[in-house]
């Protein structure tokens, strides 16, 4: 994840209930607060930080387009999968959802042509979808 050096970000978990890991938190007294992009850099939250948000939204569109290149439907079996198990309260339940779409993205057509591509040193041919 990319921030701008105009933007911030916060450890907001805290106040919807959700358990933070400690030892990653910059600053224990500002949990819950926004932080600073150096800051989110520094302790490891984001993974670059841009200066303008031209910079932002051409890194953004880099990675939009670098995603777009990959099977359509192991993308879209992932975002389902995803959005699923946020919803799901129970986190054995959760992970149980994350298996089964793991299980499921294996026996799909454009997984199993990723591995062959892989394994032959060739560019994957997606199966089109509509």
């Amino acid at each position: 994840m990319g921030v701008g050096v105009v933007g911030v970000v916060g450890v907001v978990e805290v106040k919807g209930g959700v358990v933070v890991h400690f030892s990653h938190t910059p600053n224990p007294e500002k949990i819950g607060d926004p932080i600073s992009a150096e800051e989110a850099y520094t302790f490891g939250f984001v993974n670059r930080v841009l200066e303008t948000s031209e910079e932002l939204e051409t890194k953004t569109k880099e990675m939009a387009k670098k995603i777009a290149s990959f099977a359509p439907t192991v993308i879209a079996l992932g975002k389902r999968g995803f959005y699923q198990q946020m919803a799901e309260k129970d986190p054995t339940a959760a992970y149980g959802l994350a298996e089964k779409v793991m299980s499921n993205n294996a026996c799909i057509y454009d997984a199993q042509e990723g591995i062959s591509a892989f394994l032959e040193k060739r560019h994957p041919s997606w199966q089109k979808t509509k």
